[in-house]
């Protein structure tokens, strides 16, 4: 059983997908406590509803209609689950499965050369697991001031040492404040970097 915040159906609207329309499942739950965090009713340990695997898909199935095979699993954090029975119930459905993580639970090991798309976003202070970021497909740090960009210029050369060589960086202004994004978009011109606006919010969808 897996313990879910909410089922719908919507348009990804940050990091390297953006504008991709996607069934999203917030699974309920993370232990981190980023004071930050943008889903914090995703974040209790004490809410959400129990679902099986297979009403998982279901739901999904009912969500997006035939047409489309995008599913993104994100949090709360996903991976303080086991995800392998929803990611092997997801696939056989044939949904290309995303998933979005901070990286530092082992709940996808099982199952991460079955995900099509893995976005690891590092949260400072808490390491980032060899497994993930050999499979990551997208380094995705939330900038809250020029603290978390020197941070990010620290510990990128070594996630980089493990990552994919097309591995995507991205940088994402927390809470889209005017002065993170001003520094997002600085960096991103000096590295190379893409910048990701969070478009769901500007849009006021879910």
């Amino acid at each position: 059983m897996y313990k879910v915040n909410d089922v719908y159906y919507s348009i990804q609207g940050e990091g390297y997908h953006t504008g991709l329309p996607v069934v999203v499942v917030r699974l309920q739950g993370c232990s981190l406590g980023c004071h930050w965090c943008d889903t914090p009713e995703a974040a209790s340990q004490e809410d959400g509803q129990q679902f099986s695997a297979s009403q998982v898909v279901l739901m999904a199935r009912a969500a997006a209609g035939p047409v489309i095979r995008d599913i993104l699993l994100t949090g709360g954090e996903p991976t303080e689950q086991d995800l392998t029975d929803l990611v092997g119930q997801l696939c056989i459905a044939g949904f290309r499965v995303h998933l979005e993580t901070n990286g530092t639970d082992s709940g996808a090991d099982f199952v991460i050369g079955s995900i099509h798309w893995l976005t690891i976003s590092p949260k400072q202070g808490h390491s980032v697991l060899l497994s993930y970021l050999r499979r990551a497909s997208e380094l995705k740090f939330i900038v809250i001031d020029r603290t978390t960009l020197d941070w990010i210029d620290k510990q990128l050369p070594i996630f980089l040492d493990y990552a994919p060589d097309d591995v995507v960086v991205s940088l994402q202004p927390e809470g889209r404040g005017h002065h993170a994004t001003e520094l997002c978009i600085a960096k991103c011109k000096e590295t190379g970097w893409r910048l990701s606006v969070q478009v769901h919010k500007y849009l006021q969808i879910a």
